[in-house]
């Protein structure tokens, strides 16, 4: 199976690839660990800054020590940083989705390979330690966590699906 790709994929598939990306070795260690969206962490940083800040807050007011403000102060920071990641993963997903050109995409009996902007990486199917299959992403990982992962875009899950079946590989997908 080879693929020409040249669609760019969503928000959201950039957001779980940049999780990946991010959390490469605790996947690669632990393949049954969920891949979540990177921006879903930085939400919940913001929402727990909140919620703490709020309660210090009302602590304060109540006693006026200042413990209490050191604690909001220290709160308040974490959710400005928790909005500074938010907006540099809206970056990172925005400039990732703007880049053009082809992608090969390729599958063989023999093989994994991606082609794309100069760069080509190359598995034999005994290097490959599993297949994730994440909720926008199909990511071929090896059994060299130092090595780059391949990852494809779960619109071609179908084709993807067929051709393992096809070369007796489905024993290495995990969901």
């Amino acid at each position: 199976m080879k693929l020409e790709v040249t669609e760019r994929g969503s928000k959201k598939y950039y957001d779980e690839f940049l999780y990946l990306a991010i959390n490469y070795k605790k996947i690669s260690n632990n393949p049954y660990k969920k891949i979540r969206g990177l921006s879903l962490s930085a939400y919940l940083y913001s929402f727990i800054s909140i919620i703490f800040v709020a309660t210090f807050l009302v602590l304060y007011l109540l006693n006026k020590n200042n413990l209490f403000m050191g604690i909001m102060i220290f709160f308040i920071v974490l959710f400005i940083m928790s909005i500074l990641y938010l907006m540099l993963i809206c970056r990172k997903i925005r400039i990732s989705r703007n880049i053009k050109g082809t992608n090969i995409f390729e599958i063989t009996d023999s093989y994994v390979k991606i082609e794309a902007q100069n760069t080509k990486i190359e598995y034999k199917w005994d290097e490959i330690k599993n297949i994730k299959i994440g909720k926008y992403t199909i990511n071929f990982i090896p059994k060299d966590n130092t090595k780059p992962f391949i990852t494809t875009n779960m619109i071609y899950i179908d084709q993807v699906m067929d051709t393992l079946k096809k070369y007796s590989k489905e024993d290495l997908i995990i969901k």
